[in-house]
């Protein structure tokens, strides 16, 4: 059988694999989600990390490039999170790890 112009067949075995993809496409596996949260954090606590560094720039702290590099090296969010917190009180760098 041949379908008219511009229409097209659909078979009982077209839905289901539409259904499949779509149900496939919702599914999330453990290991993409492990994954996908690991790359998330370590985006996360570098975002941080570029604004720790901002803040002690503007507040006229010297940022060393050991200390920059520690900082940038980081990729515990809520180790940078706390960094960040003291950012706006500390006097000097070394404050900032104590």
């Amino acid at each position: 059988m041949v379908a008219p112009v511009g229409l097209t067949k659909i078979t009982t075995l077209d839905l289901t694999y539409q259904e499949w993809g779509r149900l496939m496409g919702m599914q999330t596996y453990p290991y993409q989600g492990e994954y996908a949260e690991s790359l998330l954090a370590e985006g996360e606590a570098r975002g941080e990390a570029k604004g720790l560094l901002k803040i002690l720039g503007v507040r006229g702290i010297a940022v060393p490039d050991e200390v920059r590099e520690r900082i940038m090296a980081c990729e515990d969010p809520a180790v940078v999170d706390g960094w960040l917190d003291r950012a706006f009180t500390v006097d000097s760098v070394e404050e900032l790890f104590a």
